[in-house]
């Protein structure tokens, strides 16, 4: 589904924290992340997932970049930025799509500390003809150092893996 798989990196993305250099940037620390994130859709009960991952610099400085940048338009969605936000402690967003995924996309991250962030990413209208109303809340903070034995993410060339964890 691609609308799991949209919030499942947009949770990866997420628990990367933000850019630590530059004015106006997040700051956040590399290294092992764990990020708790709870699902709520319209008539069922709420899921839990949680993550532990190395985060890498690389993906922290590019983190702007996957709010920033909607994906690339396809023949059945056109997604649009509307909103961008980044200051030196949160990221804020808006998305609005239209097509076969005709909804908004919007979302708010608040890191408290260099290690820990709260969220929430909301998600309304209709999907494959059918409405949409999904939210996610989140929670992330860092439990220490990489490894360094780590895996490649998928599409990336940096160690970087997700433990996932089982919904609950």
């Amino acid at each position: 589904m691609k609308m799991k798989a949209t919030f499942t990196s947009i949770g990866i993305a997420i628990i990367a924290g933000a850019a630590v250099a530059g004015a106006g940037t997040l700051k956040a620390q590399p290294g092992m992340w764990e990020a708790a994130m709870t699902q709520q859709r319209a008539g069922k009960p709420p899921a839990t997932r949680t993550q532990t991952r190395c985060i890498t610099q690389q993906e922290i400085d590019s983190l702007a970049d996957k709010f920033a940048k909607p994906p690339p338009p396809s023949p059945q969605e056109t997604c649009k930025q509307t909103n961008f936000k980044e200051t030196s402690s949160s990221i804020d967003w808006k998305m609005d799509c239209t097509g076969r995924f005709a909804m908004t996309n919007e979302g708010s991250i608040n890191f408290d500390k260099l290690t820990h962030y709260s969220g929430t990413i909301k998600m309304h209208g209709i999907a494959n003809g059918k409405p949409i109303d999904y939210a996610v809340t989140m929670e992330g903070h860092r439990v220490g150092e990489c490894t360094g034995k780590e895996s490649p993410a998928p599409g990336n060339a940096n160690p970087a893996p997700a433990k996932e964890n089982p919904p609950h």
